[in-house]
């Protein structure tokens, strides 16, 4: 699709202000607006997803897809046993301090985040990461870049929790997230996955990187 330029300076912008401005934004501000994290994640997905349901070359089935669910979860489950297995050994070996920290010491909290988490943080992350950015953006992006800017993107905002952890973290999941929504263009299992490693991470004793900057 040939851009005109105004368009393409309005998508640039767009794109500048969505995933670059308002993540330093939220770093500088990160011990007022800290408390406004989830709001506004759910209020930017809100805002992201109401945009595509209005745009009438978008496909809504990509919002769940579900029947991408049943293979797609196989392999996400696959590169999620691998990875796990990785991700656990390291933490044992440079912070064993952490290990089940989390859940043995606040059961009712971790309970909490670990039926929340998919819902309230991951699936609106995988909407306005994933589902809009490939589809606003594909015009202006090209497509052997999108799961790499999708993922660094992703990455990048996670610096509002300060530390190289959850950046690092994010990231790395980023490739995986907007791969598997590159393949199977559900939004739904994306979500999933991204759920799956976020309770995870949270049961290891990493999740004190992405709560309260580590």
């Amino acid at each position: 699709m040939q851009l005109s330029p105004k368009r393409k300076a309005l998508l640039v912008t767009e794109l500048i202000v969505l995933y670059v401005a308002l993540p330093l934004l939220y770093w500088a501000e990160r011990r007022t607006l800290g408390p406004w994290l989830i709001p506004s994640l759910l209020l930017i997905g809100g805002f992201c997803t109401l945009r595509l349901l209005r745009d009438p070359d978008f496909e809504r089935s990509r919002l769940w897809k579900a029947d991408a669910l049943v293979p797609g979860m196989r392999s996400a489950l696959r590169k999620f046993f691998l990875g796990s297995l990785l991700v656990a050994a390291l933490t044992m070996l440079l912070r064993p301090d952490l290990v089940l920290a989390f859940p043995l010491s606040k059961p009712w909290v971790w309970v909490a985040i670990l039926l929340l988490y998919p819902l309230l943080s991951a699936y609106p992350q995988e909407i306005i990461f994933r589902t809009y950015f490939f589809h606003r953006y594909r015009p202006l992006i090209p497509t052997r870049w999108q799961v790499v800017l999708s993922a660094t993107l992703f990455g990048f905002a996670h610096l509002l929790l300060t530390n190289w952890v959850a950046v690092g973290l994010s990231t790395v999941g980023g490739v995986l997230f907007a791969t598997t929504y590159k393949r199977t263009s559900s939004t739904l299992l994306a979500g999933l996955e991204h759920g799956l490693w976020g309770n995870f991470l949270f049961t290891l004793g990493l999740g004190r990187f992405f709560y309260a900057g580590g």
